[in-house]
């Protein structure tokens, strides 16, 4: 049966140095991210950011007098004259702050809003005027399905949300 190791977290702050150039044996860096994406130029691009800048999270399976051995140079939060550990409630809050992910740029489109596809794709559906009917999650973004209407034809399509704009009464 295979043996669990525990690892002992604590902080150290950055400031002007990369802490993680010290590579050692048994000593762990964790930097939490908060992952985002953002609309440029029409395209979904990462803009991931630290959940908490300038601070970086340091375990060692062994404790912080490890570490402070094995890196001398890094200074470790301290509380009460020794090195902060993290308990399970402030690691379970990091762990929280490194699995947020959002969208920061979409517009909040509500259904049966009406819409028009951005003359500025040139797609087959650019300058077309519809109903949103639901709004559809996909990896890197979100797609919103709209119902649009011809003549005596009605259909449906799936468009990415970057591509729609609200229509102004």
């Amino acid at each position: 049966m295979a043996r669990v190791i525990r690892l002992h977290w604590y902080v150290c702050c950055e400031e002007d140095r990369q802490v993680v150039q010290y590579q050692a044996p048994g000593i762990f860096y964790w930097r939490p991210q908060i992952k985002k994406t953002v609309l440029r130029d029409g395209e979904w691009v990462d803009a991931s950011e630290s959940a908490f800048p300038g601070y970086l999270f340091i375990g060692s399976p062994r404790g912080w007098r490890h570490i402070e051995d094995v890196l001398p140079e890094v200074q470790l939060i301290r509380s009460n004259g020794a090195p902060h550990e993290l308990d399970e409630r402030e690691l379970a809050l990091v762990r929280l702050f490194d699995s947020v992910e959002f969208n920061v740029t979409a517009p909040a489109m509500a259904v049966g809003e009406r819409v028009r596809v951005s003359g500025r794709r040139h797609t087959a559906f650019s300058g077309l005027e519809g109903t949103v009917v639901q709004r559809v999650p996909v990896k890197g973004g979100e797609q919103v399905c709209v119902e649009f209407r011809l003549d005596q034809m009605t259909f449906s399509e799936c468009v990415p949300l970057d591509h729609l704009e609200a229509v102004r009464r």
